[in-house]
């Protein structure tokens, strides 16, 4: 996928936004037993959703709109020395947290084992900026479907950013790999969008 222009990876998610995402396990799939003692509200678990199918596609949906997020930023780093071309400072400073539970159940559980909290936002920018009379840490990017709205965003998710604000970062929500581009450039002083 990461030889496909943007244009081309729309494409492919248009097509398949009515088939079911493959690679998905069945409710009850292969378990991985957490340790004993952890509480109900640290597992690994989907958000309710009165339909299954429409939330994991849902989720698919916004894990391509992220792998295209990447693919163009990998374009921007140097594959030699790991570092960002010329005029796309910060680009290697950019990484992603796996919460979107694409890989399934028993990989979701075994993330939460080694530490990932549910609600993180999907994306870091961990290049201190100053906007104004405002100075952030990093910026926090919550990568949702381009049709989304709002509402999308859940309670956990919802006060992560909250307290993410409250320690000076900069958190955003973004509808859509273009619009996560949009705030990255407009954040790190990019000029080419």
């Amino acid at each position: 996928m990461s030889n496909w222009t943007a244009e081309e990876y729309a494409e492919h998610l248009a097509r398949r936004a009515n088939q079911s995402p493959a690679g998905l396990p069945a409710d009850g799939a292969a378990e991985s037993g957490l340790p004993s003692g952890t509480r109900p509200e640290e597992e690994w678990e989907l958000s309710p959703s009165p339909d299954k199918k429409v939330q994991r596609r849902n989720q698919q949906i916004e894990w391509g709109e992220q792998c295209t997020y990447f693919a163009q930023l990998r374009a921007r780093i140097d594959p030699d020395t790991g570092y960002a071309e010329p005029g796309w400072d910060g680009a290697d400073m950019i990484y992603a947290v796996p919460n979107s539970n694409v890989a399934g159940v028993a990989v979701g559980k075994k993330l939460v084992q080694s530490g990932l909290r549910r609600g993180y936002p999907d994306i870091n920018v961990d290049v201190p900026r100053a906007d104004g009379a405002r100075s952030y840490h990093g910026l926090r990017i919550e990568m949702k479907r381009p049709q989304g709205v709002m509402s999308d965003v859940k309670k956990h998710q919802r006060d992560w950013h909250e307290r993410l604000r409250d320690h000076g970062y900069k958190v955003c929500v973004c509808f859509g790999w273009r619009e996560a581009w949009e705030v990255t450039a407009e954040y790190l002083g990019w000029d080419d969008l």
